[in-house]
């Protein structure tokens, strides 16, 4: 509820921790803030939500009850799935300008009346939501399909960072908001002496977030899903001060919010 308009946040952790789904509460939750304040103000509610999937996979019955939106919200148009075969980096790019385009020619029709993060009102463009899932794995279309190589990799990077820095105005100007879903890694250092740098606090210096460097600088905020259980050290403060039993503490997630690549506050 406290998102900006044009709020741009990536999301990364192990893989099956719940990315996808912290993403789909977030998404859904804005949908249903920006349509309830419109329908308060008289107001069309026009948000609408576009799934960008790079990996397949993905089950459209629960991205529906994931997000909160009705049923027939794909016939709706309320939320919108993009073929696997199509995603490439420069169809992203193309439906953040066709979102852009057709939010700017028809400004009438996307007007939103909401609160500030300072609680003030302001009418602005109804918030327009894109979840990329993943942004590691979204190739421009010359590299789709080759074998992934550590130079293959470095031009995937160079690529879509420019890509997305060319489309951070048209973010910011029609109130579109993307969630980045990124993958991480272990970081192997070549070098003896030189030891791996953190790139954010609370996250290890070994842990590598695939998708970019430019990417996570255009980001208002990261979020970072980890397991309580693999915190060994710390497993008995987080019980006595939270109260947790041992079968709940085993599935529990921690979360972890960095604000431009400061430190984090932990959820």
């Amino acid at each position: 509820r406290g998102a900006r308009e044009s709020f741009r946040c990536m999301i990364t952790g192990n893989q099956n921790i719940g990315k996808t789904t912290f993403a789909c509460h977030m998404t859904g939750n804005i949908k249903y803030t920006a349509d309830m304040m419109n329908k308060k103000n008289g107001l069309p509610s026009r948000s609408i939500i576009h799934i960008c999937s790079t990996e397949g996979g993905m089950d459209i019955s629960e991205i529906i009850k994931n997000t909160g939106v009705s049923n027939d919200a794909v016939n709706k148009g309320e939320i919108v799935f993009h073929e696997v075969n199509k995603m490439t980096t420069e169809y992203f790019v193309d439906l953040i300008k066709s979102i852009h385009k057709e939010k700017m020619e028809n400004k009438a029709n996307y007007k939103h009346i909401g609160k500030t993060v300072y609680g003030n009102m302001k009418t602005s463009l109804t918030p327009t939501i894109v979840m990329l899932d993943s942004i590691s794995m979204l190739f421009p279309a010359e590299l789709k399909g080759k074998p992934v190589t550590n130079m293959i990799a470095a031009q995937q990077n160079k690529d879509n960072g420019y890509y997305m820095e060319l489309i951070n105005s048209l973010l910011m100007e029609a109130n579109i908001m993307v969630f980045f879903i990124m993958h991480i890694s272990k970081s192997i250092s070549t070098s003896m002496t030189d030891k791996p740098q953190r790139v954010y606090q609370n996250i290890k210096a070994d842990i590598n977030i695939s998708g970019g460097k430019k990417v996570q600088y255009i980001c208002d905020c990261g979020i970072f899903l980890n397991k309580i259980v693999a915190h060994d050290d710390r497993k008995d403060n987080i019980r006595s001060e939270m109260g947790l039993d041992d079968e709940y503490l085993m599935n529990a997630i921690e979360v972890n919010f960095f604000k431009n690549r400061c430190g984090g506050s932990t959820a």
